[in-house]
């Protein structure tokens, strides 16, 4: 592997280290494994609810977390992150 990959890979990483600790400090717990809707649909994985704490608070904000990932009200969003995800 390239090495500047496994530098951004590991960077990466890094990044997702301290975001899961903060959101566990400021939380007490890991994030579910899924987030639902308030009827009860799965709409997203944890990651969503990890991207304040991964300096990614704008686009956490841009998301409907009562709809879809796919769906029309967050395309815009998971457009902009798309270098996130």
């Amino acid at each position: 592997i390239n090495e500047g990959i496994r530098m951004r890979a590991y960077g990466k990483l890094s990044q997702l280290k301290l975001a899961m600790s903060n959101y566990e400090i400021v939380n007490n717990s890991l994030p579910l494994r899924e987030v639902r809707s308030k009827s009860g649909k799965r709409t997203f994985s944890w990651m969503v609810e990890i991207l304040p704490y991964f300096e990614q608070k704008e686009l956490y904000e841009m998301i409907d977390l009562e709809s879809g990932w796919n769906s029309d009200a967050n395309h815009s969003a998971i457009q902009s992150g798309q270098d996130f995800w």
